[in-house]
């Protein structure tokens, strides 16, 4: 195989070692290998099958992949993996968007036995899991996995042949390492929990991804310089991957953020926001009353508001504190804004009267 990036070649690697030990981590992160026709993603997938734990390579439907986690603990590797976005796969996306963290995506099925009775089955799906495609993976799959992207080789590469020893060897020596270093790195990884949790340099889901894979690194003895250049490159493979906010969600966001600014809080309507955005940001909601319908469920969306208000002549109505405004637009758009000082203002409560000063 050929990648792009030699730290691929590092977080492949943690990864399928992690495939051995992944019971030890609360969450483990998924691989998705991205590329267009023809770059090798097959053969990717074959080789992760050829060396991962009790590895199934399968296209994605439920019985397959519980057969898998339940009963072996296995590597589920998905093959096109674009058929994700369809849209009889919502049950199976939700399962495997949950289902990277421990008691993540468990599900219960009634089954009838010989005997005419419905027994209740509960099935665990927490594993590791590898998926290849051309495209991205739906949205909230995405964020979980750490993406190795491939470029079609301008060189022949070794054909891969199954029937080799090697694969045997490979996957020995893992199952022996998993006994062996089994509670070492354990151990390490309560550890390394401990210090993120006092010095914050990587938090929430880009931690969840990259902790275990620090801890196998560092349990196998790769070089600090190595295991920076892979946790660097798994962060900025993150940020492409992780949610995006579309043109209109970040007109919204701004929109409110300069209405709130000078005031503290103000009370708003969908429609009058709408008013104030460019309508070429409106493609397919012609009529002001479904751009005010689709500027409400923005507002809903990112929980920008601070409280929901009754409804007057205009439709619905927020009530807006900048504060929170701010706080959403740094967190989710890493907007340049700045914070006001609002110890003065008035802060709404249900005895408080509805504020005026810039209110709509």
């Amino acid at each position: 195989m050929e990648f792009e990036n030699e730290a691929d070649y590092i977080l492949s690697t943690a990864w399928i070692i992690g495939t051995y030990l992944f019971p030890i981590f609360s969450s483990y992160p998924y691989l998705h290998i991205k590329a267009p026709k023809g770059s090798g993603k097959s053969e990717t997938l074959k080789f992760l099958k050829l060396t991962t734990f009790n590895a199934v390579k399968a296209r994605a439907s439920l019985p397959a992949f519980r057969d898998t986690a339940d009963s072996l603990r296995g590597t589920f590797l998905i093959d096109q993996a674009d058929a994700l976005h369809r849209r009889y796969m919502e049950e199976m996306l939700d399962i495997l968007t949950d289902s990277y963290k421990k008691g993540g995506g468990d599900t219960r099925i009634k089954d009838k036995g010989k005997d005419g009775r419905w027994t209740l089955m509960e099935f665990q799906t927490y594993c590791p899991k590898g998926f290849a495609s051309i495209h991205p993976l739906p949205e909230d799959l995405r964020d979980r996995c750490i993406v190795i992207p491939l470029t079609k080789s301008d060189r022949n590469l070794k054909y891969l042949d199954e029937e080799e020893k090697i694969w045997k060897e490979i996957r020995s020596d893992l199952y022996k390492l998993a006994i062996s270093d089994f509670n070492s790195f354990y151990v390490n990884y309560e550890i390394k929990k401990i210090e993120y949790r006092n010095n914050n340099s990587v938090i929430g889901r880009k931690l969840e991804l990259w902790l275990p894979l620090e801890v196998i690194l560092q349990g196998v003895g790769v070089s600090t310089e190595k295991k920076t250049e892979a946790k660097e490159r798994l962060l900025s493979q993150y940020n492409i991957s992780e949610f995006q906010a579309s043109e209109l969600e970040i007109a919204v966001i701004e929109n409110v953020h300069e209405e709130v600014k000078p005031v503290g809080e103000i009370i708003l309507s969908p429609k009058h926001i709408a008013e104030n955005l460019d309508s070429n940001l409106f493609e397919d909601f012609p009529s002001l009353k479904q751009k005010s319908a689709e500027v409400g469920k923005i507002i809903n969306k990112f929980n920008l508001q601070t409280k929901k208000l009754s409804r007057d002549r205009s439709g619905e109505r927020y009530l807006f504190h900048l504060e929170k405004v701010v706080k959403v637009a740094n967190s989710y758009l890493g907007l340049d804004t700045e914070q006001r000082d609002t110890s003065h203002t008035q802060i709404y409560t249900d005895e408080n009267n509805e504020p005026t000063q810039g209110s709509f």
